[in-house]
């Protein structure tokens, strides 16, 4: 394994973490509210969110097994199967964006507008975590390529 993919991975973490705190410190400086009619499937949304990052992390976890075993046999097909489970939870993920958006959408005329900005933008992010978990896994699934 090559320094670089390694850092490559390390850097998806990082950012990972670097986007989370981010979202923290916009919800908690703003002390934003989510509505209420928003509530239940915003909360779907965060742990399917966290689903995924959990799925990332389960996969890396693997890459010292991966090493032992020099990218072979059984674990090679087990850490493929964690990498296509994760690309599924990540696709959940995208699908509950789509509808916590445009449930937003369909109320946000009666939120002052920069609070709909702020959703908007929290929900962008939370999305991007997903995202990036995605990424740790496509760069796990790059190394068993090589």
């Amino acid at each position: 394994m090559s320094r670089g993919d390694l850092l490559s991975i390390l850097a998806q973490q990082d950012e990972i973490a670097n986007t989370t705190k981010d979202v923290c410190g916009i919800v908690l400086g703003r002390e934003m509210n989510i509505p209420t009619v928003l509530q239940t499937d915003f909360i779907g949304y965060i742990k399917s969110a966290i689903e995924t990052c959990e799925k990332a992390l389960k996969a890396i976890n693997e890459l010292d097994e991966l090493l032992e075993t020099g990218f072979s046999g059984q674990e090679v097909k087990f850490v493929k199967k964690l990498i296509r489970e994760l690309d599924a939870q990540e696709q959940k993920v995208d699908k509950k964006e789509r509808k916590l958006r445009h449930r937003l959408f369909k109320i946000e005329a009666d939120i002052p507008p920069v609070n709909v900005m702020f959703l908007y933008s929290t929900i962008d992010n939370i999305g991007a975590i997903a995202d990036t978990a995605e990424r740790v896994g496509n760069r796990l699934e790059l190394l068993l390529a090589k």
